[in-house]
């Protein structure tokens, strides 16, 4: 389900305009109909919701409210946020050709099934190491790894690798994948509890009550 395989021209990775300036990593879920055109994560209307909530909180003061949170940072080359889908390929099956080849299309319908499955609350433990969701969430393990070492700095010789990069899972599929990430980190994270997603019909309610200026200091995020 990831490089090599039949659905590989649907892939989409991750929106980081400098990793050296990296301050914070909104993990969501996986590409979609925008999200292909634009070619770039959180492209669609439900990625605007996102701009709006980081605005209103004090973030990104260049950004325009009305356009998707991942829109934002390429137009404006904007460093400090950066993007990762859980899943490189659409986890929706609404985004795949109807007409597909057999194989393909029980790859679609196993990404559709772990959608459904760990985007019911949390349940990290789903994603067994001898399922075929393995392979995917091995995928994902790999480019956050990734993305944790590049901004690690090392304070001296003897002292370990320190990280003050803020992940910031949105929605129960990412936070899924964030937990089982974590439970096989050896390393401290920084990871705020999870963002509903803006998808979810209840956004704004869900949202009514949530600040997380006390977790990101707005100087990560001017």
């Amino acid at each position: 389900m990831t490089t090599n395989s039949p659905l590989e021209r649907y892939q989409l990775f991750d929106l980081i305009e400098d990793i050296t300036q990296l301050n914070v990593l909104l993990v969501l879920e996986s590409p979609h109909i925008n999200e292909y055109i634009h070619r770039h994560p959180a492209a669609g209307n439900a990625a605007a919701e996102l701009t709006k909530f980081f605005t209103a909180q004090g973030y990104a003061n260049c950004f325009n409210d009305d356009l998707p949170i991942g829109c934002n940072i390429k137009t404006q080359h904007y460093p400090f946020l950066g993007i990762m889908n859980c899943s490189s390929l659409p986890m929706n099956k609404e985004f795949y050709p109807c007409s597909m080849a057999e194989e393909k299309a029980v790859l679609v319908d196993k990404l559709m099934a772990m959608r459904t499955q760990l985007g019911k609350g949390i349940d990290a433990d789903y994603i067994k190491p001898s399922a075929p969701e393995c392979e995917l969430f091995s995928e994902f393990a790999k480019r956050l790894m990734a993305v944790i070492n590049a901004t690690s700095t090392k304070v001296s010789i003897e002292a370990p690798k320190e990280n003050n990069l803020i992940i910031v899972p949105c929605g129960f599929v990412a936070t899924n994948f964030v937990k089982k990430f974590q439970a096989n980190y050896k390393g401290k994270l920084n990871v705020l509890d999870h963002l509903p997603h803006p998808s979810v019909a209840d956004w704004q309610q869900c949202i009514k009550n949530i600040t997380i200026t006390d977790c990101i200091p707005q100087d990560m995020l001017p």
